[in-house]
């Protein structure tokens, strides 16, 4: 792995490592975007938040995550693992072939899913669920909140939408 496929983005709340595992992803690398979202999710706490990585993987690795932790044999669009350690938030995984898949499905821009689906996934190391639908809609609106500062369109205005 080079330079060029270990990124770290970060404000003086927030850091994220970017791991590029599947070349797919580097054309939606969009490093501004992405440290605008994590500016816009400092911006609605008061506190130092911590730090997490997120893998841009495929969907073979992470069907077999998906199936080691959460028993689940297929793959998904992001998955999240929450660490709880001080300041280490945790590690998020997305899937390139599932994002695609969904993205196309949907009519909807590649890096707009992107950037909503890291989101995502620091919104459930911060906490943030939806196992039940008060707290789905807290963390709808907080998502749609911050992607409507960075002109993504809402991503759940369309039922076809999912996260699994």
């Amino acid at each position: 792995m080079d330079d060029a496929d270990f990124i770290v983005l970060e404000n003086k709340s927030l850091s994220v490592e970017l791991l590029l595992a599947d070349e797919r992803w580097r054309d939606a690398l969009q490093r501004n975007q992405i440290s605008a979202m994590l500016d816009q999710i400092a911006r609605k706490f008061t506190e130092p938040l911590g730090s997490a990585s997120v893998l841009l993987s495929n969907d073979a690795h992470v069907a077999k995550l998906n199936f080691q932790f959460r028993r689940k044999n297929e793959p998904t669009n992001v998955l999240s693992f929450p660490d709880g350690d001080g300041m280490r938030l945790g590690d998020i995984v997305l899937a390139y072939e599932t994002c695609a898949r969904e993205t196309e499905r949907d009519g909807k821009a590649f890096e707009d899913h992107f950037i909503h689906l890291i989101l995502h996934g620091v919104l459930h190391l911060l906490g943030f669920d939806h196992t039940n639908n008060e707290n789905a809609g807290k963390m709808e609106l907080m998502e749609r909140d911050i992607l409507a500062t960075l002109d993504i369109p809402d991503p759940y205005d369309d039922e076809t939408f999912e996260l699994r």
